[in-house]
């Protein structure tokens, strides 16, 4: 793995005081460009690869975007779960960046994909709420005095910080060495990526090949909707960038610090606008929500698709039609581009509302504020179709 040098303080520094040429970092997503971005703020700006209106699962890299690519220093990314291609185009870069999978650290919630079209017994979230009793979730605190780095020592006690003691000196590097293979971190893709063929035989067997380019037998890799994770991805993201930008430290852990509190207040503040919506009986077109469902207490009944890629299969699309009657489904929620068509069809002469969720933030301003945005738009059209309020 290339270690980025420390440049001298001789360099060219800005009328700002902040040095000219800070690291170029590159990320996948939209939500991740805004996380970084916030902890950036003032130092530098990320280099985006996929719009909001790209798909993760099915992209195909533009000579821009591979020289950006190849120019990158840092690349922050959910990982392969999501964006398989993205772990092809680093493993052919002549020069290895730092490669950071977010959704691969330890001590993020993590999730299995649900099965089938009807989740059975799957609300109260098992393997959510083991997460939430992890030490980690407690230990945020310890960052509200983020001024004297020497108390990051004790971030979330995890391996990747044991070596933080070297931290105030920024001159050694070492507690990095196993990000030298793009998309693991402390070895902890090699349990993930094992524990993506527990579930394949479980799985629907005419809809687990809709998602063309996306593993449903494994992990969900919709990781940032969880607010508790993109949290606990601040200080992570400010310690690669600190470790290698030292010049730019205090920036980045101030701005991890402001973003941390406005996370939880955002986390707070949802959790109080859905709360009386708990026992609320609803479908998603795909299953990309269950991180936003589990984190504030609400249960999808079912998946119409398993994917974007193909429509489903008229067997499901009975049983979709069934659980509707039968469960009393008061609202389907729909990713933008959706076949509007098919929705309309299924909800016809029905009771039940359609109203658009988007994960990935496509119609918003691409900055520092969009990840609080995804989240809090899609807490209020949740709210507004289970209220029946048009406004």
């Amino acid at each position: 793995m290339r270690r980025l040098p420390i440049l001298a303080t001789a360099l060219l520094v800005s009328a700002s005081g902040v040095r000219a040429d800070v690291p170029n970092i590159v990320v996948d997503i939209p939500p991740v460009f805004s996380l970084v971005s916030s902890v950036m703020q003032g130092v530098g700006t990320p280099k985006l690869l996929l719009r909001g209106n790209d798909s993760p699962h099915n992209f195909a890299l533009r000579p821009s975007q591979r020289r950006d690519l190849g120019q990158a220093d840092i690349i922050f990314w959910i990982g392969e779960g999501l964006t398989p291609w993205l772990e092809k185009a680093q493993a052919s870069l002549a020069q290895a960046p730092i490669a950071v999978a977010l959704g691969e650290q330890a001590g993020v919630v993590q999730l299995s994909f649900r099965k089938g079209a009807l989740f059975e017994n799957q609300g109260e979230h098992d393997e959510h709420d083991e997460h939430d009793e992890h030490d980690e979730h407690d230990e945020h605190d310890e960052h509200d005095e983020h001024d004297e780095h020497d108390e990051h020592d004790e971030h979330d006690e995890h391996d990747e910080h044991d070596e933080h003691d070297e931290h105030d000196e920024h001159d050694e590097h070492d507690e990095h060495d196993e990000h030298d293979s793009p998309g693991k971190v402390n070895g902890h893709a090699e349990n993930n990526h094992a524990e993506k063929h527990e579930n394949t035989a479980a799985h629907d067997g005419n809809d687990h090949q809709d998602h063309a380019g996306h593993d449903h037998s494994g992990l969900d890799p919709h990781f940032w909707l969880d607010p508790e994770n993109a949290i606990h991805w601040i200080y992570k993201i400010a310690d690669i960038l600190s470790q290698t930008d030292p010049e730019n430290a205090g920036a980045y852990y101030a701005n991890a610090a402001k973003t941390k509190a406005s996370l939880e207040l955002l986390n707070k503040n949802i959790a109080q606008q859905l709360a009386p919506h708990h026992a609320e009986r609803f479908l998603i077109v795909h299953d990309a929500f269950q991180y936003f469902e589990a984190r504030f207490g609400l249960a999808a009944q079912g998946a119409i698709s398993d994917g974007h890629a193909a429509p489903p299969s008229a067997a499901r699309i009975l049983a979709i039609r069934d659980l509707m009657q039968d469960r009393k489904i008061s609202c389907v929620f729909a990713e933008p581009g959706y076949n509007a068509k098919l929705l309309d069809n299924l909800i016809n002469g029905t009771s039940v509302r359609l109203k658009q969720l988007d994960p990935l933030g496509a119609g918003l301003p691409l900055d520092h504020r969009l990840y609080e945005a995804v989240l809090q738009n899609m807490a209020d059209a949740m709210v507004a179709c289970f209220t029946n309020n048009e406004g």
